[in-house]
C-alpha cells in the first residue's frame, strides 16, 4: 500500500486549515455578525434571480462609518435579533410550537417586501431550522 506523502499531507491540512479560517472571518465587513451573516446566506439563496454584487466602492468612508446594508442584509440583523433577544425569543422557545410559529410569522413580515422565493413558508422554516441549532436557549 503507498502511504500519503508526508509534505502533501502537511499541504492539504495547511489548505484545509486556511478555509476554516476563511469562512470563520467572511462576515467581516460585511457590516454584520457571524450569525446575521449566516441567516444573510439563506436569504441570499432564495432570491428569485443570480443577484449581481458590485465592487464595493473603493472609497474610504468617512470616521469609519459602514457602507450602508443591503434590505436582506437588514432584514438578516432584524432575524438575528429577534432569535437572539429573551424578550422575543425566550428560554425554552425552541420547545414550544406556538412561540416557534409566531417567531416565523415575524420572520414571514420581515422578509416579505424582500421579493424572495419560497418566503411565505419556505424561508421562514429554513430560518427556523438555523435558529434552533445556533440560537436555542436552555
Amino acid at each position: 500500500a503507498r502511504l500519503l506523502d508526508p509534505k502533501a499531507a502537511l499541504e492539504a491540512t495547511e489548505r484545509m486549515a486556511k478555509e476554516v479560517v476563511d469562512e470563520d472571518e467572511a462576515h467581516t465587513g460585511s457590516g454584520l455578525n457571524p450569525r446575521a451573516f449566516d441567516i444573510h446566506a439563506i436569504l441570499e439563496k432564495h432570491q428569485p434571480q443570480p443577484l449581481v454584487v458590485a465592487e464595493p466602492d473603493s472609497q474610504p468612508y468617512g470616521d469609519g462609518e459602514q457602507p450602508a446594508l443591503t434590505p436582506i442584509q437588514q432584514a438578516a440583523l432584524a432575524i438575528d435579533a429577534l432569535y437572539a433577544s429573551d424578550v422575543t425569543a425566550p428560554p425554552h422557545w425552541q420547545d414550544k410550537s406556538q412561540m416557534k410559529k409566531g417567531l416565523r410569522g415575524q420572520v414571514r413580515r420581515l422578509i416579505k417586501d424582500l421579493s424572495l422565493d419560497g418566503w411565505a413558508k419556505q424561508v421562514p422554516l429554513t430560518v427556523e431550522h438555523y435558529a434552533v441549532i445556533h440560537y436555542s436557549k436552555p
